[in-house]
């Protein structure tokens, strides 16, 4: 019997996945963490996708998430739960579930798990939270990941028979974006610090100097903003010189390790001053955590 690469079978595809996305940053909307709504799409091959990031919290109790393709072909994509930690450099990683460990895919339900859009038609995934009475207060996630599903005909080699001696298998990549999905249940805050503040010098004088520091969390929920760096120099008007847009913490870390590059509008490098940076309110100007460092 011959083996030989061919098409990756459907049933594959869940496992490959979180393969897939181990590393992958999650992703997260420039919106305020309790408004529920977001304008920001991620985009992943011809999938355009909207909120990135569903938050169920109050009474809220049904959201949509909503998919178009803005390919020139129809596609098919799988939508499904996959379960990942945030490592401490902003990464993702699979979860390990705990015996007992209750997460967000335990809570929501949703429909369709599969759709066939034809192009620039649009798709509404609808999820609805189911909580236990006893649910105990606190944050609970998980990801939902929507991927494409290959074309069978348009995989095949160009020639390529089926035939009856030989087990044919393909491995092609599979694309897909993960949408954080979050439940927020009884009495939950978070408070942000801003520490370690470090400037790298740059190694070549075309190179931007990065700014690097860490996120630390307290609580019992993520903890979700803007991150700005600001150039106050010794003489002239402040500048802003960085801007990080939609930064998490997850609840599987206590901190997170950032690195920010620094660019000056006239291009010059930093001189004497001070470095502000802030942590905002997603899509605001309201501080959640502020830090400086004196430039020499």
């Amino acid at each position: 019997m011959t083996f030989t690469l061919s098409r990756i079978r459907s049933w594959l595809l869940p496992i490959a996945l979180p393969m897939l996305l181990q590393g992958r940053e999650p992703q997260t909307p420039t919106i305020p963490p309790e408004s529920g709504q977001s304008t920001l799409k991620g985009q992943v091959g011809d999938l355009m996708v909207a909120p990135t990031r569903l938050l169920f919290f109050g009474n809220r109790r049904s959201a949509e998430l909503t998919l178009i393709n803005r390919g020139p072909k129809a596609a098919t994509y799988r939508i499904t739960f996959v379960e990942m930690d945030m490592t401490e450099e902003g990464g993702t990683k699979l979860h390990e579930r705990k015996e007992k460990e209750i997460l967000g895919s335990d809570l929501v339900r949703y429909s369709p798990r599969e759709v066939l859009l034809e192009p620039n038609v649009a798709q509404a995934i609808r999820l609805q939270l189911r909580k236990p009475a006893d649910l105990p207060a606190g944050e609970y996630r998980s990801h939902l990941s929507i991927f494409g599903i290959p074309d069978p005909e348009e995989a095949k080699a160009p020639g390529e028979k089926t035939k009856p001696d030989k087990i044919i298998v393909d491995i092609r990549a599979v694309f897909g974006v993960s949408i954080p999905v979050i439940i927020r249940h009884g009495a939950t805050s978070a408070t942000a610090t801003l520490e370690g503040l470090h400037v790298e010098t740059p190694s070549a004088p075309s190179d931007s100097p990065i700014l690097t520091f860490r996120i630390h969390r307290q609580g019992n929920q993520s903890v979700y903003g803007d991150l700005r760096a600001t150039y106050l120099p010794r003489t002239g008007p402040a500048e802003e010189v960085g801007l990080m847009k939609g930064v998490g913490v997850y609840l599987s870390i206590p901190a997170r390790r950032v690195r920010m590059e620094l660019q000056r509008q006239n291009k010059q490098p930093l001189g004497q001053g001070r470095l502000q940076l802030a942590l905002l309110e997603m899509g605001t100007d309201t501080p959640l955590a502020q830090a400086s460092l004196e430039l020499p």
